[in-house]
């Protein structure tokens, strides 16, 4: 099926979009992080149940790009938090 490798390329192609951000040290707001990548495993999950398999596995990827990105943007923030309590005394 074509659309198979049109759902493909398009997630693979979201995932090396994401490459700078997953090297920057700016990071998206952690939810926006979390529920993008929630949601694109749920696609992924429908691609499955279509046997669309490559869209499955580059779904799988982009999603998990996305929950790097939850990750990394969790331990700034926390990071944030502990410098703003120790510099300004909440």
């Amino acid at each position: 099926m074509y659309q198979d490798y049109i759902f493909m390329g398009g997630n693979f192609a979201f995932t090396l979009l994401l490459v700078p951000s997953i090297l920057s040290k700016h990071k998206p707001h952690w939810t926006t992080s979390l529920f993008t990548s929630l949601l694109l495993y749920l696609f992924a999950y429908c691609f499955f149940t279509l046997d669309l398999m490559w869209a499955t596995v580059a779904g799988l990827t982009s999603a998990t790009a996305w929950m790097i990105l939850f990750i990394q943007s969790t331990i700034a923030w926390r990071e944030y938090v502990q410098w703003e309590d120790e510099n300004i005394g909440y």
